[in-house]
């Protein structure tokens, strides 16, 4: 897709463009570059991030004395008349071809806004998601209850008792990461030759080339899949199908319990009576919950009163099962999902700032409807490529 920019006050066009005020542009005369009508484009701000989309909807070629008042509205510049147009393009236009007359041709294009960039850094927010497996209706009635309730609830509020790796008091959050922080897991070379690892590999580097293979032998069933194909609901059965076909990395529990000196190391070195463990490869909260969401995604910003965590090893089902008795009343929080945060007890809605919604599988308008039913001044966004763009 082609990115381009207005040739002068760019950014204020840009304005005019995103409040749908301009629909139209010119320049001049080019039998090679012709626009294409139907074709997208992306407008960029100075600074060369993108500002919006648009598409081609029409195009005129035609002298620049047989400007119209009608065409020069829809530039929507100044006070929309043919003399601010004529005055502001002649001398445009001049600065770029010196020789320029009223009797040059000019392209006029016509077009209409796809689609707004909102530039909100993505790295100052947290991000919620409700139900990101579940069914539309389910993820619908969901989203009502906790616009009713007016709260985001931890499980405990939630009458749930079953208990997660982050407690039931508390409410998980992802934030956004750069780069990866599992290196934190991965034994330095100095050690490596004093670990069992050194015992599993022929030297350090064919370790690392180990660790960085893709985490799954096989591509995995979706929830969906797994229940219809072993004819059960059992959320347990299919977390350790997971278990079953993601590829493991060896970790030593006892380097990091002797880096860390964290206490959860010694209890996960009483239950598996061993120094090496055999881990799924930590994912970003960020991607294992925006990024590949079917749900709904709530955004707050960072100012709200949030927990930080230590992030450990993605452990095996099993072991993660036995730990969560241990930790469970801690008041250090831990996580496997590098990026998370967590908040005790609830949140409210009426300090998210908007929410994400997948396009593909969430109906905009329902969502609409249900955010107007319950006044909340909330918008909608999809993210794409890191960038959060509101929609129309």
């Amino acid at each position: 897709m082609e990115r381009w920019s207005f040739g002068i006050d760019n950014n204020y066009l840009i304005d005019l463009v995103k409040t749908k005020k301009k629909t139209a542009t010119s320049y001049l005369y080019n039998e090679n570059d012709l626009p294409i009508v139907g074709e997208e484009s992306i407008i960029c701000f100075d600074d060369k991030k993108d500002a919006c989309i648009i598409k081609t909807i029409d195009y005129k070629v035609l002298k620049f004395k047989d400007m119209t008042e009608e065409l020069a509205k829809l530039e929507g510049e100044g006070d929309l008349s043919l003399k601010y147009w004529k005055d502001v393009h002649y001398n445009f236009f001049k600065a770029i071809k010196q020789d320029f007359t009223e009797e040059d041709k000019i392209i006029f294009e016509i077009f209409e806004l796809v689609e707004k960039v909102d530039y909100m850094d993505i790295n100052n927010y947290y991000f919620h998601t409700i139900l990101k497996d579940n069914t539309k209706d389910e993820i619908y009635k969901n989203f009502e209850d906790i616009l009713k309730d007016r709260k985001l609830k931890s499980q405990k509020l939630l009458n749930n008792n079953e208990m997660k790796f982050n407690g039931i008091d508390y409410i998980s959050l992802a934030s956004y990461k750069k780069e990866s922080e599992y290196k934190t897991f991965i034994i330095d070379e100095n050690e490596y030759s004093h670990s069992k690892l050194s015992t599993l590999f022929d030297t350090y580097d064919d370790y690392l080339n180990y660790l960085k293979q893709d985490n799954w032998l096989e591509k995995p069933l979706s929830k969906e899949e797994f229940f219809e194909k072993y004819n059960t609901t059992n959320k347990r059965e299919y977390y350790n199908y997971l278990d079953s076909i993601a590829r493991t990395y060896p970790i030593d529990i006892k380097y990091l319990y002797k880096k860390t000196n964290d206490l959860i190391y010694k209890d996960i070195l009483e239950i598996i009576n061993d120094d090496i463990l055999y881990c799924n490869k930590s994912e970003y909260c960020f991607e294992e919950y925006i990024r590949k969401s079917k749900g709904i995604t709530f955004i707050f910003p960072k100012n709200i009163n949030a927990v930080e965590v230590k992030n450990i090893p993605n452990l095996p089902f099993e072991v993660e099962n036995k730990l969560i008795k241990k930790i469970q009343h801690l008041s250090t929080r831990y996580s496997n999902q590098i990026g998370e945060v967590q908040v005790k007890d609830y949140l409210d809605i009426e300090s998210a700032i908007g929410i994400i919604i997948n396009e593909d599988f969430i109906d905009k308008k329902i969502i609409s409807k249900l955010l107007i039913k319950y006044n909340f001044n909330i918008k909608i966004f999809k993210l794409k490529e890191n960038q959060l763009i509101e929609l129309n």
